[in-house]
């Protein structure tokens, strides 16, 4: 298993990207699955377009089973914080768990699309877009335009060499 692989570090670097955590987590409240965005983001700088059969065999059992669970105890945990304070270490803990379980996905996911080609004639910001428009007709969430257009323009001027390359561990 390679936890510290490719697209964990583009996720890292891009997630740190100015605007894109808000973005991320109002997309998520909307019902979409992080990981997923940034999958879409990369692979499509890699040139990679996602269509419904690619979304399709992406295993799914790691984010229902694990991610989201421990999402929802943190949240639940983060509440009790202002009445209970000595909560804080456990809510600590369930964040670290919770970014742990996500780098398990990520890494599924950069397994899964491994053997994918890419088209190197394709307009990486046109594609990184498409394939998050790809993944709200799949998901059939209603997931904010603006916050996909911004994750999408931060997604392209981004460099994947750069970020690839760090060190995976500014999170």
């Amino acid at each position: 298993m390679a936890l510290d692989n490719p697209l964990w570090r583009y996720a890292l670097a891009l997630y740190a990207s100015p605007g894109v955590e808000t973005s991320c987590l109002e997309l998520q409240g909307q019902g979409a699955a992080v990981n997923r965005l940034l999958l879409a983001c990369w692979l499509g700088h890699r040139g990679i377009a996602l269509d419904t059969d690619r979304w399709q065999v992406l295993d799914t059992d790691w984010r229902r089973a694990i991610t989201e669970p421990l999402r929802q105890i943190r949240y639940r945990v983060r509440a009790l914080r202002a009445q209970q304070p000595e909560v804080e270490a456990c809510y600590h803990a369930l964040r670290q768990a919770e970014l742990a379980a996500e780098q398990v996905e990520l890494m599924q996911l950069w397994q899964a699309s491994a053997l994918w080609c890419s088209d190197a004639s394709c307009d990486p910001e046109a594609l990184i877009l498409a394939n998050l428009i790809s993944y709200r007709q799949l998901t059939g969430h209603a997931l904010d335009e603006t916050c996909l257009r911004h994750l999408a323009r931060a997604a392209t001027e981004l460099s994947v060499e750069e970020a690839e390359l760090s060190s995976g561990h500014e999170h």
